[in-house]
């Protein structure tokens, strides 16, 4: 299932501080940016049996977006926005383990 940061309950709470506690470096601005700066940001999350298989974190720049893809991200693609340019960062997805130059999203390679 697909949630969104005002889809945020108690379990998703959980999965997001279980998520930063496994590996804190790739889940940094993720946990940052719920705290200080949820204005400026969207988060999607492939949700499944009350665990976060993947997310998409979208924060609103003056110029441009930052796009940060982690995990099982695939289904996410689709929030990424196209109304301004974006820099898009993979923090981890199954096929960027194995790729250096880029990884194919859905038919969009990036």
């Amino acid at each position: 299932m697909i949630l969104s940061i005002e889809d945020l309950n108690y379990k998703l709470w959980r999965s997001i501080l279980k998520l930063y506690g496994s590996n804190r470096i790739p889940h940094f601005y993720l946990l940052y940016d719920l705290i200080y700066d949820i204005d400026s940001m969207k988060a999607y999350f492939n949700f499944e049996n009350n665990e976060i298989k993947g997310y998409i974190l979208i924060w609103r720049g003056p110029r441009s977006y930052g796009v940060h893809l982690w995990g099982d991200s695939e289904k996410l693609i689709t929030y990424i926005p196209t109304d301004r340019h974006s820099i898009i960062c993979l923090l981890y997805t199954s096929d960027a383990a194995d790729e250096l130059d880029g990884v194919d999203l859905g038919g969009r390679r990036i």
